[in-house]
């Protein structure tokens, strides 16, 4: 997959299953359907419990 942190750029490992060892942020867009972003361990203890927050604040929304 190869996803990246979305707050902070940082390659995301990846668990034995192949999925991203991150957090998913679910965000709906304009067209009415949810996009997932991956937030690192680490910005995700950084801003604690507004990193969704912060996610759609980078997005303008």
């Amino acid at each position: 997959m190869g996803e990246n942190c979305f707050l902070c750029g940082k390659k995301l490992e990846e668990t034995f299953l192949g999925k991203p060892n991150g957090s998913p942020v679910k965000i709906k867009e304009d067209n009415s359907k949810n996009k997932i972003y991956y937030v690192c361990s680490e910005c995700q203890s950084k801003n604690g419990r507004n990193f969704k927050k912060e996610v759609e604040k980078k997005l303008g929304l």
